[in-house]
């Protein structure tokens, strides 16, 4: 766990000391290897049954503008779901 911080925090410093909200990165072109890592919102009343589908459609959202998910770690707080911190790096246009 504390491995894949590090790796977020590496990868990703520069955006996240910058002040960058979730949506300001989607304006950028990214270079291959760069990393990105974002906070997705979970809804109290719809985190049962409608997380993973907002979920698998933010990853095709980025997977259209060059990213690929490495890890997805869920936020809990006080024994509730409230969150996701997602990585993504972007991937070489030869990539699939």
């Amino acid at each position: 766990m504390i491995n894949k911080l590090l790796l977020a925090v590496a990868l990703c410093g520069p955006m996240l000391s910058s002040g960058l909200k979730a949506e300001d990165h989607r304006h950028f072109s990214p270079e291959p290897g760069q990393g990105l890592t974002i906070y997705h919102d979970v809804n109290p009343l719809t985190r049962t049954h409608r997380a993973a589908a907002a979920m698998t459609e933010l990853h095709a959202e980025y997977y259209e503008r060059g990213y690929t998910v490495i890890d997805v770690e869920p936020y809990v707080e006080d024994g509730d779901l409230k969150g996701f911190f997602i990585t993504y790096v972007a991937r070489d246009n030869d990539q699939p």
